[in-house]
């Protein structure tokens, strides 16, 4: 029953993990809401099961709902279920592209909640898509594919000879990622969508970075990078997707980010800061950086934000953490949304207890003294645990503010 009338229109409106887990009349409605509430220049973000991908992974999930269909309580079953896709996987054929398929899910799981896998891989209806049909549900409801919000499965990733087969389709967006997903088994997608009378610049030229913050957290891996000649830097993403770079004020502006993480940097500021380091800047190199710049957020390596999030990249003389990442602390969240926009796990209590005393109230010393008596400590350790909590408690202070867990 939603409507426009009842709620107004949204700059954003987000559908995540709903709609490959509901009949085609809801999925009708979710896009009609899309289509009446959605601001003129509106973004609607939806993700949903894919095909290839997902057509291994339907198989696996076919036979675990086989194999505990007498099972009813929920924790149960998926335990039994994951279970069972290890015996399968310890029964396959050494070797074989079948076992490797179940081992590939097996992997994964240790990475998610049960109640996330009983959702995903349990649901009576799990119903995923080609891209090109969800395309084609769009155009009805007067929306367009934007793009996805991953830059890791972007074309750029691909090898120049297979990118170069891609352009033998033209301009055909549709055409060209459902041929990308089909070259790389993509089994999800998160895809942002917009109104279809939006004129679209698919190909925005670098002096578009001005208007952002930038961050990074690729490192190099030399231990001592050479940001002055044009000699190949190797760098490493978090998925540990490696990018070899020669231009001197390319490597300067990454190590900078890296240095900087969590906090964005605006463009100026970053080019401004790597010159330091690289050697004074024309304004040709500049430009010629952010065009490498802007082919590495393609590519998965930066992060682009619109504005910078009040967060310190130092803990003040009483940090306060974000009101909201303690409501989540106090609602026993297993991971936690920093202001940075990432989302973390606290390494165990300890660290959500030092995460709610710092509410802006408390310097080190009272932080240090009411966290020693929160906290229990074996009879044996405790004098000397508490020798070492103020450096304990500093350190993290530290990680909570290059993680953007702290106001500033």
């Amino acid at each position: 029953n939603f409507t426009r009338e009842q709620f107004g229109e949204f700059d954003y409106i987000i559908a995540h993990g709903l709609f490959s887990w509901v009949p085609d009349g809801v999925r009708t409605k979710v896009l009609e809401i899309y289509a009446e509430c959605l601001a003129p220049q509106g973004v609607g973000y939806i993700s949903y099961n894919t095909y290839p991908g997902c057509k291994m992974r339907e198989m696996l999930w076919d036979m675990m709902k086989y194999y505990t269909a007498e099972v009813a309580e929920p924790v149960q079953k998926v335990a039994a279920g994951v279970q069972y896709l290890g015996f399968l996987n310890f029964a396959a054929e050494k070797g074989t592209a079948y076992q490797t398929v179940i081992n590939a899910e097996l992997s994964q799981y240790s990475q998610r909640t049960v109640e996330n896998i009983f959702h995903d891989d349990f649901g009576s209806l799990n119903r995923p898509l080609y891209f090109h049909e969800f395309n084609g549900m769009l155009k009805p409801h007067g929306l367009q594919f934007l793009s996805e919000v991953d830059a890791y499965w972007a074309e750029s990733n691909l090898r120049p000879e297979i990118a170069a087969k891609l352009d033998e389709l033209g301009d055909d967006v549709v055409r060209r990622e459902q041929f990308t997903d089909f070259i790389r088994g993509r089994p999800f997608r998160s895809s942002l969508v917009c109104r279809d009378n939006i004129t679209l610049d698919r190909h925005p030229q670098p002096a578009i970075l001005r208007s952002f913050f930038l961050a990074s957290q690729a490192e190099p891996v030399s231990e001592n990078p050479d940001v002055r000649s044009r000699s190949a830097e190797i760098f490493k993403g978090l998925d540990e997707t490696e990018i070899a770079i020669e231009d001197p004020l390319t490597k300067a502006a990454l190590i900078t980010l890296q240095e900087a993480w969590s906090k964005p940097l605006e463009f100026d500021e970053l080019m401004a800061r790597a010159s330091q380091l690289s050697g004074e800047a024309s304004p040709g190199e500049i430009d010629n950086a952010a065009a490498q710049l802007l082919d590495l957020f393609k590519k998965g390596f930066i992060y682009l934000h619109r504005s910078r999030q009040p967060f310190t990249d130092k803990p003040g003389e009483k940090p306060r953490a974000s009101s909201f990442i303690q409501w989540q602390i106090r609602k026993n969240c297993a991971d936690i949304t920093a202001l940075s926009g990432m989302n973390l796990r606290p390494e165990g209590d300890a660290m959500r207890l030092l995460l709610l005393l710092c509410d802006g109230t408390r310097n080190r010393d009272a932080l240090v003294d009411e966290f020693s008596r929160r906290i229990e400590f074996k009879p044996s350790e405790r004098e000397q645990r508490l020798k070492e909590l103020p450096a304990f408690i500093e350190s993290r202070l530290g990680l909570f503010a290059k993680l953007g867990l702290l106001h500033e």
